[in-house]
C-alpha cells in the first residue's frame, strides 16, 4: 500500500509541468466538469446559470494572470523543471566555462576507457 502513495509523492516520472496557471486550469475543467454533468442530469436552471458564471470569471480571471505574469514575470509561465535548470545554469552547476563548451578530452597520456568492451 505504501507503494501506491509513494507514487503519488513523486510526480518527476509523470512529466508534469508546474507553473502558475496549473492550478487555475484544474479550477477550470473541475468546474467544467460540474457544469455539463449539471446540465444533463440535475433540473436546476439557477445552479446551472451559476456554474456557467462561475465558469466565465473563472476564463477571465486565467486571461488576466496570464497576460499579468507574461508581462511582468515570464519565468512563473515556465515549467518548474525549466526554471530549475535556469538557476543550475545561473550558478554555474551546469554549462560552459565562460570562455566556450568544457570539453572533457583525455591528455596523451590518459587511456580512454571503452564502456562494454575491453581497453587496449
Amino acid at each position: 500500500m505504501n507503494q501506491i502513495f509513494a507514487r503519488f509523492q513523486n510526480v518527476e516520472g509523470m512529466n508534469a509541468k508546474s507553473n502558475v496557471i496549473v492550478s487555475l486550469l484544474w479550477l477550470f475543467f473541475l468546474t467544467l466538469t460540474a457544469t455539463i454533468t449539471t446540465a444533463i442530469w440535475i433540473e436546476n436552471p439557477l445552479l446551472l446559470y451559476s456554474l456557467i458564471a462561475f465558469l466565465t470569471v473563472e476564463i477571465v480571471t486565467i486571461i488576466s494572470v496570464y497576460i499579468y505574469f507574461a508581462l511582468k514575470n515570464p519565468d512563473c509561465l515556465r515549467s518548474e523543471t525549466f526554471t530549475l535548470n535556469k538557476m543550475a545554469i545561473e550558478k554555474g552547476h551546469i554549462g560552459d566555462n565562460g570562455v566556450g563548451m568544457v570539453e572533457n578530452r583525455p591528455t596523451p597520456t590518459e587511456t580512454p576507457v571503452i564502456i562494454g568492451g575491453q581497453n587496449g
